[in-house]
């Protein structure tokens, strides 16, 4: 259930810099999806099996703004 959450914050923070940023894309979703589990990362105690789930939340972080992006237009 963690890491769902986990994922499901990604995809809607992700969702929302890419539907309300003037001037982001779906590279903006990307970073930030990955920049979360980082900090996730550094605030559990530095867990070493999170640092697994940085490409799976870039790549949520992706879509998500993809996603948001394309909402925007």
């Amino acid at each position: 259930i963690p890491l769902f959450t986990l994922l499901l914050s990604v995809a809607v923070g992700s969702y929302v810099v890419g539907r309300r940023g003037n001037g982001t894309n779906a590279r903006h979703g990307m970073l930030s999806g990955g920049l979360t589990v980082l900090i996730f990362w550094a605030v559990t105690g530095r867990l070493w099996s999170l640092l697994a789930l940085v490409p799976v939340a870039m790549a949520v972080g992706y879509y998500g703004a993809r996603w948001g992006v394309a909402r925007r237009a």
